[in-house]
């Protein structure tokens, strides 16, 4: 069976021959450990290539790379609207280097910097137009062949949009408490730009599609997530499935709080969850409260630094935390020491290859 094959059957909710061992494409460096991975059964997790394409006809563009005085390298993005001119800055942190990507860059300023920015902020959003990129989609996956799968990224749905890209943290909880009105009308101007693209990725060639990711209950809050988040992740979700394809969240933080709301979800596939004691949910407990969901687990990422023997054994123990192993994977998905990846990912596989033939008997 494919590494591909393996995992889509795995989404679907069908039984593949063991369980799915998966990586993002930027967690590794070609070579012979990869090869030989590759061939034990790890397939490649690729969001690099859209569904759809972006155009906004009346913003003109400039990108200036600089050095910073923290040594670092820069990029700035000017974007000027017939609104104004807003401006955001990222710093390129240090990678290892054969994984090119293995970090995203850091946004250190946003584009948000006080009241003055939201009339070019909503031009901005407003005018975003999406065009099909099929052919494109369908020629890479064909062209990646068995052990690679890609899945397109659509982002983060509007709030999250506004929380983590827009405005940071910090600046959104001072507006979200003097100037809310503001904050909801970006909120509905992404909210009705989204809704465009809903049908073109619906009726893509994709699979699958990871719909929001980075959803911490800590600073969004059960309220906001049932009003602002939820309802985005059900619209999406129940197009999708009127086309046969399945909505992927990447649920990488504390999600206990939320679980009740997602298990009545139109979400198919918990991506990313990181199992206790790294968050707060065991396997068995997310077991428990979705059971018809997809678990896409992550490696948990302080557990690379172990020795191998321990890596096994902590495979051994997810393994049996998700006994009887339908609708579940395992994968790498968040930032980890590069230099243990090649060690960590062949303990992981000899244990699935060994101890994770489906159905599980452990």
């Amino acid at each position: 069976m494919k590494p591909k094959e393996r995992v889509i059957m795995a989404l679907s909710g069908s039984l593949p021959d063991k369980i799915p061992f998966t990586t993002y494409w930027n967690k590794y460096f070609v070579g012979e450990v990869e090869r030989e991975l590759r061939n034990q059964g790890m397939c490649i997790i690729d969001y690099r290539v859209p569904v759809f394409t972006i155009e906004t006809p009346d913003i003109s563009e400039e990108t200036l790379h600089y050095r910073g005085s923290d040594g670092l390298r820069h990029m700035r993005r000017i974007l000027k609207t017939p609104r104004g001119t807003i401006s955001e800055d990222s710093k390129m942190l240090p990678e290892h280097p054969r994984i090119p990507g293995h970090l995203q860059p850091w946004i250190s300023e946003h584009m948000f910097k006080g009241p003055e920015n939201y009339p070019a902020i909503e031009f901005m959003i407003r005018n975003r137009g999406y065009k099909p990129n099929y052919e494109a989609f369908e020629n890479a996956q064909k062209e990646a062949g068995g052990d690679i799968l890609l899945i397109p990224d659509l982002g983060l749905t509007p709030l999250q949009e506004i929380i983590i890209l827009i405005m940071g943290i910090e600046t959104f909880s001072v507006e979200w408490h003097y100037r809310r009105a503001e904050v909801l009308k970006l909120y509905e101007a992404l909210t009705e730009n989204q809704r465009q693209y809903y049908p073109i990725v619906a009726e893509s060639p994709a699979i699958t599609v990871s719909g929001d990711a980075n959803i911490v209950p800590d600073i969004l809050g059960l309220d906001r997530f049932r009003k602002y988040v939820l309802p985005h992740h059900n619209e999406l979700g129940g197009l999708l499935h009127a086309h046969g394809k399945f909505l992927q969240v990447h649920f990488d933080a504390n999600t206990k709080l939320l679980a009740a709301d997602i298990a009545e979800s139109e979400v198919d596939i918990i991506e990313a969850l990181t199992p206790s004691p790294y968050s707060d949910m065991s396997i068995r407990e997310a077991r428990n409260a979705w059971p018809n969901k997809v678990l896409w687990i992550n490696f948990p990422s302080s557990a690379h630094t172990d020795p191998p023997e321990i890596v096994e054994e902590t495979t051994r123990h997810i393994l049996r935390e998700s006994s009887p192993g339908g609708k579940f994977l395992i994968g790498i998905t968040e930032v980890f020491p590069p230099d243990r990846w090649q060690a960590s990912y062949s303990a992981i596989s000899r244990v699935i290859n060994r101890d994770g033939l489906l159905p599980l008997n452990l």
